[in-house]
């Protein structure tokens, strides 16, 4: 009797040990197939992309670099223009700070300056 029970043990035990591995192995077989179905994606994703890149006109590198350097001197001389404008301005503004300070101003130069100070008033008044 006790060699039964020993026996009906061992198998069942046996049992859960052969049903636990299967329960892995679909696991196992889910996780494959979910990767298999990702890597059909990428790779249709790279086809996609390899016959887009298939369909851009080659790129000359020199007439890329001849574009580019050319944009670059276009915007080098508007930096150069944007720059001297700014020195211009600025010194305006100097010439007519050191002109208010010395108690000399232009008529024009104080009524501008008294319509930017009522401006900035009215913005004042309206917050």
């Amino acid at each position: 009797v006790f060699q039964v029970q020993r026996e009906a043990l061992f198998n069942k035990s046996e049992r859960q040990v052969a049903e636990a591995q299967v329960a892995t192995a679909q696991q196992q077989l889910a996780d494959l197939q979910a990767q298999s179905s990702h890597i059909m994606e990428l790779s249709k994703e790279v086809f996609r992309l390899k016959e887009a890149l298939g369909r851009v006109p080659p790129v000359n590198p020199g007439s890329w670099f001849k574009e580019c350097w050319s944009i670059l001197s276009v915007l080098y001389i508007l930096l150069q223009d944007w720059e001297r404008k700014h020195r211009q301005v600025v010194a305006v503004y100097r010439s007519h700070l050191l002109a208010a300070v010395q108690g000399r101003m232009d008529e024009e130069v104080q009524e501008l300056l008294l319509q930017i100070l009522r401006m900035s008033h009215k913005d004042q008044a309206q917050k």
